[in-house]
């Protein structure tokens, strides 16, 4: 299968919170899940969880930076996919970041590559 991915991800395990947000004024309308990234690129995330996320769901994601540099990111998403592994129980979604400034952009590039590990 040929590889879709427009950017390079790098395995990250950082703990991640995702809520579902409200289309009208892009605010968190409840948090629904405490996860673990499973792999982090600049276009967005894989996420592990005991819940599945809906397909095309717009979510709020909030990552904490640890390291060199300590922040925590909200960056906007949309669910791409989910599977369900029969054995374990968990889930993986894949979400695509869709609103991420450029001070983010830098910050996340910097986690991924430079001095924040």
């Amino acid at each position: 299968m040929k590889e879709r991915r427009r950017a390079h991800r790098k395995s990250k395990e950082n703990e991640v919170s995702i809520g579902f947000i409200d289309h009208k004024n892009a605010e968190i309308l409840s948090e629904i899940l405490i996860g673990l990234t499973k792999d982090l690129s600049m276009n967005g995330l894989k996420v592990v969880s005991s819940r599945v996320f809906p397909v095309n769901a717009r979510v709020k994601i909030i990552l904490p930076i640890h390291g060199h540099c300590t922040c925590i990111l909200r960056i906007g998403g949309k669910v791409i996919w989910n599977i369900e592994d029969d054995d374990s129980g968990l889930k993986e979604s894949g979400v695509e970041f869709t609103d991420i400034s450029p001070i983010q952009s830098l910050t996340l590039l910097d986690h991924l590559f430079g001095r924040c590990k």
